[in-house]
């Protein structure tokens, strides 16, 4: 929550995105909103009514009038989201050729409440890119930059030579705690990093509370001790389950996951310098966004492959570059005409339609055993 004369933070909150109840990742959720249009409004109100809880949350938090009241929202996400929560159908990107049916910024009026609502480039990637893009001054670098931010989908925008280009990555769940065995959010108890110790591994939790499961930046953590250990094969077969505390382990099926999500990371990433005629030597910053790349080890997520390991002294983490964008797209106009730039002039690469796209990314399925 800001104030709208200074731009100042007055507030902050949090919340896990409550379509997940409706499927893991966004293929199922839209396919949940797609059934009928009551899931579709069902989603809506589920998201917007948290947004109401979250706001009272934040004017109780704060020094303020009692009559004042929050003129504007800005929202970012993923276009699916950003589809839900604007009550916009999600059939066109729901299916190929995965057309949304917004693209430009727009405002919105639901519930007597006035929306902003992020551009997006393409069906799968999002505002939230946008918005990130925006915060990070990736169109400004002289330089070759690489903007990550790894999640359901994994979206990756490369600035090289002056032009811009994006892709999205089918990255699946894994990193987010779902189709894991223990996996759960970053929440208090998730065990967040694990490493080598004594000639066994010692691990840390969110919170320092007792362990009550695994997530992302945690999961990478023990693939990478699990390849130092010889635990898994080039293939990514395990033979036993790991057992990391009484309530939180990995089951060989758990690895499979984290291949299939790093493989496909990995040829976004690859596919992306190769279409702007750079090498992966020649990219000179890595800016990893979000919850997961803020707190990632790289020498782990370089380790299993999830990052190319030309790229492991380049990684900048930025946070939540997608809500520092969205403040400013809430407190400038010339913001809101700098994002709408950003988004028309850079180019989305579908990389499903990249003839060498499967051959990349099975070999990237590969773990590199020393």
């Amino acid at each position: 929550m800001l104030d709208s004369q200074n731009g100042i933070e007055l507030a902050s909150d949090s919340f896990l995105n409550p379509q997940r109840i409706h499927g893991a990742d966004v293929i199922s959720r839209m396919s949940f909103a797609c059934e009928c249009r009551e899931n579709a409004l069902l989603m809506q109100r589920e998201l917007l009514d948290l947004i109401d809880e979250a706001e009272k949350k934040m004017i109780a938090q704060v020094d303020v009038p009692v009559d004042s009241e929050v003129c504007e929202r800005v929202l970012v996400g993923n276009t699916a989201m950003m589809h839900i929560a604007s009550g916009m159908d999600t059939g066109g990107i729901s299916r190929a050729p995965y057309y949304p049916e917004y693209t430009s910024m727009h405002k919105r009026v639901i519930d007597g409440r006035q929306y902003i609502f992020g551009g997006c480039i393409s069906g799968y990637v999002g505002a939230d890119t946008v918005a990130a893009m925006l915060a990070c001054e990736v169109d400004k670098a002289n330089d070759n930059v690489l903007l990550i931010d790894i999640g359901t989908n994994g979206e990756i925008v490369l600035k090289a030579n002056g032009k811009l280009s994006c892709c999205s990555c089918a990255a699946g769940p894994a990193f987010e705690g779902a189709h894991i065995s223990c996996g759960t959010g970053a929440v208090s108890g998730a065990v967040d990093h694990l490493s080598a110790k004594d000639g066994g591994f010692a691990f840390t939790t969110i919170s320092g509370a007792d362990p009550s499961g695994i997530c992302g930046s945690g999961l990478v953590d023990a693939v990478a001790y699990l390849m130092d250990e010889e635990h898994i094969t080039p293939m990514g077969r395990m033979k036993e389950r790991f057992v990391i505390s009484n309530e939180v382990y990995i089951e060989p099926s758990d690895i499979r996951e984290v291949q299939l999500a790093k493989a496909a990371i990995a040829a976004g990433i690859e596919i992306l310098a190769d279409r702007a005629g750079i090498s992966l030597n020649e990219i000179d910053r890595v800016l990893l966004a979000g919850g997961f790349g803020n707190y990632i080890d790289v020498h782990s997520a370089c380790k299993i492959g999830l990052l190319p390991s030309e790229l492991e002294q380049k990684v900048i983490p930025v946070g939540n570059a997608a809500g520092d964008g969205a403040k400013m797209l809430a407190l400038s106009k010339n913001a809101t005409l700098s994002a709408e730039k950003l988004r028309l002039k850079t180019s989305y690469i579908e990389l499903s339609a990249q003839e060498d796209f499967e051959d990349i990314y099975t070999d990237n399925l590969i773990f590199e055993i020393d």
